[in-house]
């Protein structure tokens, strides 16, 4: 658990075969951090223990060797990652193991551990905190305009084609539930193959991408209109299916639960926008899990009436309410893109951010235009015309509000030995910036330094080449670059003014004040250098 920064440590255990790894058991952390950016992690010593088993069937004699590769980060005010390979050989041996001298820390850290929250684990804790809310919004979901009215009508006619034979009754129940269950899977399937293009799918590195932040903002804000009445999505969809759910017998009722899923589904963002999220992130069992959780809410209320036919006179008549109900859930949606929005303010400069807003001003005129004359009841020369202008304002506000730079004022260059090279025979002051996206003190170092309008300006004013070095992913030549200045960590920042042999290097944490006398004395060996006969 990192928190806003950071890498936890891992082992990719290489043992022999039939023996496993349990997972890390953590001990208790503790919470730290530089300014506004926290993390958590541990202080001087700390076992992270583990239980390997071996197989029922080894014999005695011999040794056998466990390798492991770990990875860990340690900070200060730099943080330097690290790794090593590791071998231990133990003998098989029936005889009680003797005690190791560390045998008194491991049994502290066990006493930590037992005393510790339940281990961290990336997918099984956003599981089980996630089936709840998926659960109710499956149920939710059978209150939408879109799927309520056919509610009862739908058990009445499994009890029409099943006459007084209760068990066809349930039997009509189970097969509506398959088609629901199998729609969702369909989904999420989709969903895995669309994770498969490419590993870096994470809900959490995406919301990263300020592209990203700003697609799913418009994407949202969309949904979130529709159910409001603007505009009404997913017409179409209830004419292709009901061909199929009409059907008499099992089959009909298959195809019911196929439609309902595809009728709801555009009404299913605010209920869906976690289930979405958890499926770019968990492993694919999992996603299964959480979407299957997701059918059963959706599917338990004609479960239930198919069970107990009696129980549909109970059930609310259809009205206006549930246009009042849809309309008010649209609600959460706006929510969500305001948290986006502010979100994208963390990304962009004032100019960027206030052209993204104005897009999404764009996207919800497009949706305004298509609700008002792209839509049926319309002439189609006015629909024509409506349908024209609404995909012009989308792809306007598309085209204007896509985030093009998300550091201020402050345009990098990646960075390169041979780039700092040419770089500095040009005649240029060049600021280097090594960095990566699991330090605390480079997060606080952007935030503080290069976000500052007056930093953007001094480089502006002095002609600075800005040049950054990530170090998120291990590089050897950054690694080798670090080196070579007796450093092995990040944040690591130079000056190189023209004419002289050494940069300016400055401090781990940085100051705008720090940074604006730099580029001023490599100015000003600029200069000498131009004076120079």
């Amino acid at each position: 658990d990192p928190g806003e920064a950071g890498l936890p440590t891992t082992i990719a255990w290489e043992l022999p075969p039939g023996f496993t790894a349990g997972p890390l058991k953590w001990p208790s952390d503790v919470e730290f951090g530089t300014g506004s950016v926290m993390s958590r992690g541990y202080e001087h010593e700390v076992l992270l223990i583990t239980t390997i088993t071996p197989p029922a069937e080894l014999t005695a004699g011999g040794t056998i060797a466990i390798r492991a590769r770990a990875s860990w980060l340690a900070c200060a005010d730099q943080c330097m990652p690290g790794s090593a390979d590791l071998t231990l050989a133990l003998p098989v041996s029936t005889s009680p193991p003797t005690l190791d001298p560390a045998a008194g820390l491991f049994a502290a850290t066990r006493r930590s551990v037992a005393a510790s929250p339940a281990p961290q684990d990336a997918a099984t804790s956003s599981l089980l905190g996630l089936m709840l809310p998926a659960f109710i919004g499956g149920l939710i979901l059978n209150l939408m305009p879109c799927v309520f009215p056919v509610l009862g009508i739908k058990i009445m006619g499994f009890v029409h084609q099943s006459g007084a034979d209760r068990r066809k009754v349930t039997t009509h129940g189970l097969a509506f539930a398959a088609g629901v269950l199998l729609s969702f899977w369909l989904l999420a399937g989709v969903l895995l193959a669309l994770r498969a293009g490419g590993e870096h799918l994470g809900w959490g590195f995406q919301l990263q991408s300020p592209v990203f932040v700003f697609g799913l903002a418009a994407f949202l804000l969309l949904f979130g209109l529709s159910m409001s009445g603007v505009f009404e999505f997913g017409l179409a969809a209830t004419g292709v299916g009901s061909s199929l759910q009409s059907r008499s017998g099992y089959a009909g009722s298959f195809f019911t639960g196929v439609l309902v899923t595809v009728v709801s589904t555009p009404c299913a963002a605010p209920f869906l926008a976690p289930a979405l999220g958890a499926a770019l992130a968990m492993p694919a069992a999992q996603s299964f899990v959480l979407f299957t959780v997701i059918a059963a809410g959706l599917s338990l209320p004609y479960l239930v009436l198919s069970a107990a036919p009696s129980l549909v006179r109970l059930l609310p008549r259809p009205g206006a309410w549930m246009e009042s109900f849809k309309q008010v859930m649209a609600f959460p949606l706006y929510a969500t893109v305001a948290f986006l929005t502010w979100v994208l303010a963390g990304q962009l400069d004032g100019d960027a951010l206030f052209t993204a807003l104005l897009s999404l001003v764009l996207v919800a005129l497009a949706a305004w235009m298509y609700g008002r004359w792209g839509q049926h009841g319309s002439s189609v020369s006015r629909r024509r015309i409506g349908m024209g202008l609404a995909a012009a304002a989308l792809l306007a506000g598309l085209a204007l509000g896509l985030p093009r730079s998300h550091e201020g004022a402050i345009t990098w260059r990646t960075w390169s030995p041979e780039l700092v090279e040419d770089l500095r025979g040009s005649g240029r002051v060049v600021y280097v910036d090594f960095t990566a996206r699991w330090c605390a003190t480079c997060k606080v170092n952007k935030l503080a330094v290069f976000s500052s309008t007056k930093v953007g300006r001094a480089f502006e004013a002095h002609d600075v080449v800005a040049v950054r070095a990530d170090w998120t992913n291990r590089d050897p030549a950054i690694t080798g670059a670090l080196a070579r200045f007796g450093r092995s960590a990040v944040p690591f920042n130079l000056v190189y003014g023209p004419g002289t042999r050494e940069p300016i290097v400055l401090p781990e944490v940085l100051t705008p004040d720090l940074v604006l006398d730099a580029i001023a004395r490599a100015s000003d060996a600029k200069v000498g250098a131009l004076q120079t006969p």
